[in-house]
């Protein structure tokens, strides 16, 4: 089953994957542009601005390890931060085309990509507002909490546009679709059958056919069942001479006749 159809309830899934690949260029080229000219001065001018005390550093390992990779290693993190970003650079060009010409293979770098993204970025919202929690309000850190579960939200909501684009792809490209409405996904070939409702000048309707189901009503039951009990062929010709509310008295009394001396004979 495909994820969605439509991205934001407006756009085409095409056009969705084509927003977020531009997006995700623009953060990765920032990315680069603020590590390539300012190095890891950024982070350790934010690490020092919370000033973090000792025994908060060595109660959380992921914030220990963190703030002692960036200060031991800074050139090697620098290095790692530039490659992943041109690396996502380059899925993210590989999925604007892939998403033009309607190739699925050039879209599944960059649905990795993301992924990894949705996993850093829930892992420095939680350490971040682990941190931000002994210097903010309850206010603010109940704003910020909140925008950032919307931005994470936002995120996975981009990853699965690109899962159901590479889903769509794949059912546009398999065999039964192309048999149906041809080679061409932009351009299918619509059936007859399926122009019915489509173009309603040939069929000369303002609004498409609805059918529905009404309930009965009591004096209309009975006229059906007089109808049908007068269709009803007849083992004798007796229908021919009597009429049918005149027989239904005397088969009534016959077949009480028949059950009482049946329970005569049985006992």
């Amino acid at each position: 089953m495909v994820l969605m159809e439509s991205y934001f309830f407006c756009a085409s899934v095409r056009l969705g994957v084509l927003v977020i690949s531009a997006f995700a260029l623009l953060k990765s080229v920032m990315i680069i542009y603020i590590v390539s000219t300012n190095g890891l001065r950024f982070m350790l001018n934010v690490i020092s601005y919370f000033e973090i005390n000792a025994s908060y550093r060595a109660s959380y390992y992921l914030v220990r390890d963190t703030i002692y990779w960036l200060e031991q290693y800074p050139q090697a993190v620098s290095v790692f931060l530039q490659l992943y970003s041109i690396g996502h650079v380059m899925s993210c060009a590989f999925a604007a085309y892939g998403a033009y010409m309607i190739k699925q293979r050039f879209v599944i770098p960059l649905a990795v990509f993301e992924f990894i993204y949705i996993v850093e970025t829930a892992t420095l919202f939680t350490l971040f507002l682990r941190i931000l929690r002994h210097f903010l309000s309850i206010t603010h850190l109940t704003l910020l909490t909140i925008t950032a579960t919307f931005y994470c939200m936002l995120v996975a909501y981009d990853f699965l546009a690109i899962v159901a684009f590479e889903q769509i792809v794949r059912l546009v490209k398999s065999k039964r679709y192309q048999e149906i409405y041809g080679t061409d996904p932009l351009n299918p070939i619509i059936t007859p059958k399926q122009k019915i409702f489509i173009s309603t000048e040939e069929q000369n309707l303002d609004h498409p056919i609805i059918v529905y189901v009404m309930p009965f009503k009591w004096w209309q039951m009975e006229a059906l069942d007089r109808k049908s009990f007068k269709e009803t062929p007849q083992a004798d010709d007796s229908h021919k001479y009597f009429q049918s509310q005149e027989l239904v008295p005397e088969i009534m009394l016959h077949n009480a006749t028949n059950i009482r001396k049946n329970q005569k004979y049985k006992y």
